[in-house]
């Protein structure tokens, strides 16, 4: 590239031309963050969703299995644990909330995944120098805002954080979102 033509990109920069550096780092990392969090609310959804189907299955079997009849044939000790456990399994069902949770957190992933595609988007028209820069800043912090208060509503319903899950999902979405745009 000859000066003529980096002082040319510079001054179409700087009369707002072209989104700068900084801008489409920023639109880059969002756009991994975006991928990051549709993997992680994904996986989050579906882990609650294992653990209600778990609780249903043990419950279903505790009642079909005839645990009242068998009952009087065990001994007394084993007949405590076993009311404690089925007891214990209704409280954590209950407390737990993991349908709601489920539910919440597929809402939040599939807002996540077209919040990504959207980003996508905005990635693809700032390679095209499509944009200009602070057209490039007003998309990205509307998808930044709305991304917040998708994610917002996990908290609500009482999702803790899973930072393991967060740093592996993390990992994944940098090697699909740099592989998706390597070309």
């Amino acid at each position: 590239m000859d000066s003529e033509t980096t002082s040319n990109e510079e001054a179409a920069n700087q009369a707002g031309a072209v989104p700068s550096e900084t801008t489409r780092n920023e639109v880059w990392q969002d756009l991994l963050d975006a991928a990051r969090l549709s993997r992680y609310y994904q996986n989050l959804a579906d882990r609650h969703q294992r653990r209600r189907r778990t609780i249903q299955f043990l419950l279903l079997a505790a009642a079909t299995s005839g645990i009242a009849t068998l009952q009087d044939l065990l001994p007394d000790p084993t007949q405590q644990i076993a009311a404690a456990a089925v007891a214990i399994l209704v409280v954590w069902d209950f407390f737990g909330d993991h349908a709601r949770k489920a539910a919440v957190l597929y809402a939040i992933r599939l807002e996540c995944k077209r919040l990504e595609s959207q980003w996508q988007k905005l990635w693809a028209a700032i390679n095209r120098s499509a944009l200009d820069d602070a057209e490039a800043i007003r998309q990205c912090e509307q998808l930044g805002q709305r991304l917040n208060e998708i994610t917002g509503q996990a908290g609500l319903v009482g999702v803790e954080v899973d930072e393991e899950l967060n740093r592996t999902c993390a990992e994944d979405a940098y090697k699909v979102v740099q592989e998706r745009n390597a070309a």
